[in-house]
């Protein structure tokens, strides 16, 4: 068997710009590949142009015009580790604050979460991929946006507080205990993050059981609701 040829076709048969893991696509597609010739075969075709070698581990067969290779795009990499649906991840950093308005800074680095990445963590260009062990589904996905707001609302530059005051009412009008529940046992966010949210929670009567992730003796520093609207009223 050529096993060159074998990789050349399976690969040529694979969608322009769409990302290639070399493990997974050997795993999926050509399992009965030998990995020693697999990745020679990819070394090649990166040499003769064929495939365009992203980061340690990932390719994609490039687009090219008459103006040569066109270089794989944010949304992309984006695709493959978020999903075109976003049922793979979660965009995070300042691509989300500017999501809800809550501040007009851009940062020319993207953070995700994603569910398909192998590793802990790895940076693709510009894109910054840390690992999650948790389902996504829209649910999950706003619960994961909120305490990541939440979370880093102090490190947030010219945060909007009108804005945020309107993310907060979305967190309570929209709360649901199991699905938070679910988020904070599999992701390690910090427990004035969750003392943050259920401070919001009670304020607003909103039932919840967030008291078991918190000691009930420890003093949890986080914005008081006071401090958030005192500025509404000036």
């Amino acid at each position: 068997m050529n096993y060159q040829m074998e990789v050349k076709s399976k690969i040529d048969a694979y969608p322009v710009g769409k990302l290639i893991v070399a493990n997974i696509f050997l795993q999926e597609k050509l399992e009965y590949v030998p990995p020693n010739s697999y990745y020679k075969s990819l070394e090649r075709m990166v040499k003769k142009g064929e495939l365009s070698k992203i980061s340690k581990g990932v390719y994609c067969r490039p687009k090219i015009t008459r103006f040569g290779k066109i270089p794989v795009t944010e949304e992309n990499i984006l695709n493959y580790y978020v999903g075109e649906k976003n049922m793979t991840g979660v965009v995070i950093g300042y691509r989300l604050y500017n999501k809800y308005g809550i501040t007009n800074q851009v940062s020319k680095t993207i953070e995700v979460y994603s569910n398909v990445l192998q590793g802990k963590k790895k940076v693709i260009q510009n894109i910054i991929i840390n690992k999650i062990n948790l389902s996504i589904n829209s649910e999950t996905k706003r619960v994961i946006e909120q305490l990541e707001i939440l979370q880093n609302y102090n490190n947030i530059e010219d945060i909007n507080k009108n804005r945020f005051r309107a993310f907060i009412k979305t967190i309570v009008q929209h709360y649901c205990d199991q699905v938070f529940i679910k988020v904070v046992k599999n992701m390690n966010y910090k427990k004035s993050t969750i003392a943050f949210l259920e401070n919001i929670l009670n304020q607003n009567n909103v039932r919840n059981t967030l008291s078991q992730f918190l000691n009930k003796t420890s003093k949890y520093k986080f914005p008081k609701m006071e401090e958030l609207y005192e500025t509404a009223y000036k």
